[in-house]
């Protein structure tokens, strides 16, 4: 079975985009019309300005020549203590049930794994994925499988989780603001800081400026992006398109006029902001951090959350921030240090670079 299963291994090609959306979408269930989800997978797979030709999605096809299972991925470009690091992202992964029998999932995971890049990397990993990484030596990385919330108005975010539509919300409802607005003011940090603290400012982030910046504020990372301006308009492009996530909203923050930092958050007025990406030296990282709740308080939101990442671990321990349990993030690297790097805080692999606000849900 494994040979022939293998023999129907090849690159996914944009005609396999309707037939891939259609297979997800009946394994999956994500609720998504059948057009939206080709355009996600369109722009996503074809797209993008450093989709690798070397490193292509993969199809598995039946003895009938029918899309039978997937792999959708794509490639972001690092550096490993200054030399080119190709990164390759997991993304989506469905095989029909009549394929499943043929360890197809197997099989593509290990070509997936096999490839030429210095790196793998995956944000969701479901049990049935997880053991296949395991398996390929992958591993799962704890901390960032850990997500942080941070509560900036305490009333609304409780009167929020209850039940939706029921009696003790209603009553609730117009207390929310008068208590946050009193929270605000208790001392002890009962709130979080509403205000950008004392000779700090911030101000739209562009691709420019984090393509100028990057190396002065990363520069203590082994591991890190290797940004270039086309690609992140097209990412600014596509993160502007997650509208279950909120508004795209990136600044870059200053202290005495000099930059520090800066913070990269989908927020939504009344909900949460999701912070894709908090770039600043390990000194500068509360600062910023403090920044980013400011601007999330400022924007409406009602509490911050992201993923837990080495670099934030004294941001949020001083601070307080609620952990759980978050999406399963797996990580395979061709070599050892790499992955140490991550493992010990001296890499910037956040949730912007490993696709983590990639969301089908209603489209």
């Amino acid at each position: 079975m494994l040979p022939i299963a293998m023999s129907g291994i090849r690159p996914l090609q944009r005609d396999d985009v309707p037939a891939a959306a259609a297979l997800f979408e009946r394994t999956v269930g994500t609720g998504s019309s059948p057009s939206g989800l080709e355009s996600l997978f369109h722009r996503l797979l074809f797209e993008d300005p450093w989709q690798d030709p070397e490193l292509p999605s993969l199809a598995y096809e039946d003895e009938g020549g029918a899309l039978a299972g997937f792999l959708s991925r794509t490639t972001r470009r690092m550096r490993w203590r200054g030399e080119p690091f190709r990164m390759s992202v997991s993304l989506h992964f469905a095989v029909s049930p009549e394929a499943r029998g043929q360890a197809t999932g197997a099989l593509l995971a290990a070509r997936m794994l096999g490839g030429a890049q210095d790196g793998s990397t995956t944000e969701h990993a479901i049990e049935q994925s997880r053991r296949l990484w395991e398996g390929l030596k992958g591993r799962r990385l704890a901390l960032q499988s850990l997500e942080w919330t941070r509560v900036l108005r305490p009333a609304s975010y409780w009167q929020g989780r209850v039940a939706r539509g029921g009696g003790a919300a209603a009553v609730a409802r117009p207390l929310a603001k008068p208590l946050d607005a009193l929270a605000q003011r208790l001392p002890g940090g009962a709130a979080a800081p509403a205000r950008l603290p004392d000779g700090v400012t911030d101000e739209p982030l562009t691709p420019e400026v984090m393509v100028a910046q990057l190396g002065a504020l990363a520069g203590w990372a082994d591991l890190r992006p290797d940004y270039d301006v086309p690609y992140l308009r097209w990412l600014i492009a596509m993160l502007a398109d997650t509208p279950s996530f909120g508004g795209l909203a990136g600044r870059l923050v200053r202290r005495d006029g000099e930059p520090i930092g800066w913070h990269l958050s989908l927020v939504e007025p009344g909900g949460h902001a999701e912070l894709l990406q908090l770039v600043a030296p390990p000194d500068e990282t509360p600062v910023v951090f403090d920044a980013l709740l400011a601007h999330a308080h400022a924007r409406g939101a009602v509490a911050a959350r992201g993923r837990l990442e080495p670099p934030l671990l004294d941001a949020i321990s001083r601070d307080r921030s609620v952990l759980r349990r978050g999406g399963t993030v797996m990580l395979r690297t061709r070599a050892p240090e790499p992955f140490h790097a991550v493992l010990e805080g001296r890499a910037l692999l956040t949730r912007l670079d490993a696709n983590g606000w990639v969301d089908v849900r209603g489209r």
